[in-house]
């Protein structure tokens, strides 16, 4: 379903019944209802409903010219790319490894000598700029399936010694989040920061989920494919969206709301009615398929 449809069957329940001839208030709750529904959907779905994997890429070391300041975060002219945001960087003078934080900015102070020097980055960590972002499915894999081990698992306290025990540069085989503040207005939201320090580039695939786009009225005008499977349009997103659309004045009352009620509590239970997971599960006690 295209949005444009989906707006014009919610609004037909709103004031005159024409999304077009609306003011732009009232647009602004039929849209709201909308994107309402979208989202008691996405709570609701099945978390492969909402997932996708996206290839990235763990480039090979690179060598950059720093103008850098002695206990300084910032730096002038510098050399950094959006892309090489979150990878480490081992700069010269500086014993201690650092993270840039920005294409000018650097995690800890920079404790050399100030000056031109030299520095490595290494491409260690990626992030999604594919909002919004809700969660990372399962380990992250090598694209090319040869290598392996692939990627061991999310660090935590039991893979410090193992950290201590393996070579600083190689291929990566642990991974873990770092968040980034994105509530005071960072971004990204999170880096995957990966080890060891990638030796050269490689490819790897990682599962995300998402919550629906926002729409806007200029989604409305390009009319912009719904983010929702279609099985759900019908039966659950139209009805949650009618009855979201009735707490707004934009609401026209029929002396039905009752009836807009229950059928938004029938597609609320079904939602809930969806399986889990796709495949099988592990066990073989004869679990049912999706339980």
């Amino acid at each position: 379903m295209m949005l444009v449809e989906l707006i014009h069957r919610v609004a037909r329940r709103a004031r005159g019944g024409d999304f077009t001839k609306l003011e732009l208030a009232e647009q602004g709750d039929v849209l709201q209802a909308v994107n309402a529904a979208m989202q008691k959907v996405y709570l609701a779905l099945p978390i492969y409903f909402k997932q996708m994997t996206v290839g990235f890429l763990l480039p090979a070391p690179a060598t950059v010219t720093i103008s850098a300041i002695n206990g300084s975060t910032s730096l002038n002219n510098s050399p950094f790319t959006l892309a090489q945001v979150g990878n480490t960087v081992i700069i010269d003078g500086d014993t201690a490894w650092n993270q840039i934080t920005s294409v000018n900015t650097l995690q800890n102070p920079y404790m050399g000598p100030t000056g031109t020097v030299k520095g490595i980055v290494y491409g260690d960590s990626v992030y999604s700029d594919r909002y919004p972002f809700d969660r990372i499915v399962g380990n992250p894999k090598f694209a090319d399936q040869s290598q392996l081990p692939l990627l061991r698992r999310e660090m935590s306290n039991l893979t410090v010694p193992y950290l201590a025990m393996t070579p600083s540069f190689g291929a990566p085989n642990v991974w873990w989040v770092q968040p980034f503040g994105n509530s005071q207005g960072n971004e990204p939201l999170l880096f995957l920061r990966f080890f060891p320090l990638p030796d050269t580039a490689y490819a790897i695939n990682v599962a995300l989920a998402y919550w629906p786009q926002r729409v806007t009225i200029a989604d409305y005008i390009s009319n912009v494919i719904i983010p929702v499977p279609d099985q759900f349009l019908d039966a659950v997103l139209v009805p949650l969206a009618i009855r979201a659309l009735m707490d707004t004045p934009a609401f026209a009352s029929r002396n039905d709301e009752q009836t807009l009620k229950e059928s938004a509590a029938e597609a609320d239970q079904f939602l809930r009615l969806q399986p889990g997971q796709v495949g099988s599960p592990s066990n073989s006690i004869g679990t049912p398929i999706g339980f």
